[in-house]
């Protein structure tokens, strides 16, 4: 695989997987839950799944993964002279450390010019700030792993906030809006406290979230959003480590990269 060829076929594919999300969230897939808990004087909106995440959606994040490793893998071939095409042991290499790079890195880079191995170190996701966790690069390698790829349910991304339609001898305390981020099937995204003052009470009240895909709070990615993240991956390779690589090609291809 060229790696110009390859980073484009992964933007083509983020776009697929985009319009997969959309249509997916456009389809109203969760259904919002209202009820009073009256053992812990909340008021509790609860989001439940109506309709399964489609499979296509988790194929299409492990492509786009794919293909993007595959494109920085043929770079870094290409970088070490290998021809273009031919299988190549060298791997781009992306590590937490100076230290794990200097012991992993440098044999399989030293057939690179010193400038290219240079620019490589400089790379690194160790030289982010507030460290490499969150760094683009960092973020493709732990995707290559399906456990990190899990997906939550759905995740809360903004709207409207928790309001009343009527409320009727109940007193209200608290904040009133939603919980962002990630959540499970049938988990509490928006909740207030709430004290019954009276006979007949009535409450009632809305709340219109907007929704996204999340990977899994309780994975590597921390319950951060799909679509920004892999948009961020994309855009890294292309804006950042390929202007700084290419030119330490043996030949620098000359057509630019397909628009996304």
């Amino acid at each position: 695989m060229n790696h110009r060829s390859g980073f484009s076929q992964a933007r083509a594919r983020f776009g697929e997987l985009s319009a997969d999300a959309r249509d997916y969230l456009a389809g109203h897939p969760y259904r919002l839950v209202h009820q009073y808990d009256m053992r812990e004087g909340r008021y509790l909106v609860r989001a439940e799944v109506t309709r399964a995440l489609p499979e296509g959606i988790a194929a299409g994040i492990a492509e786009v993964v794919g293909l993007a490793t595959e494109a920085l893998n043929a770079l870094a071939g290409a970088l070490a002279g290998h021809e273009e095409g031919a299988p190549s042991p060298v791997r781009f290499p992306v590590f937490e450390s100076f230290a794990l790079f200097a012991q992993r890195a440098r044999k399989a880079i030293r057939a690179m010019p010193d400038e290219a191995q240079a620019e490589l170190e400089a790379l690194q996701p160790y030289h982010n700030i507030g460290g490499p966790r969150g760094h683009p690069l960092w973020l493709l390698v732990q995707l290559a792993d399906p456990g990190a790829r899990r997906l939550a349910a759905g995740a809360v991304s903004g709207g409207s906030p928790l309001g009343i339609n009527t409320k009727r001898k109940v007193e209200l305390s608290g904040d009133l809006q939603p919980r962002m981020g990630a959540f499970a099937d049938g988990a509490v995204i928006a909740s207030v406290r709430a004290t019954v003052v009276g006979p007949d009470p009535k409450l009632d009240m809305h709340l219109v979230p907007e929704f996204e895909l999340a990977f899994s709070a309780g994975g590597p990615l921390r319950g951060a959003a799909v679509l920004d993240t892999l948009r961020d991956v994309c855009d890294h390779l292309e804006q950042v480590v390929l202007p700084r690589l290419e030119p330490y090609l043996p030949a620098s291809p000359s057509q630019p990269l397909s628009a996304p």
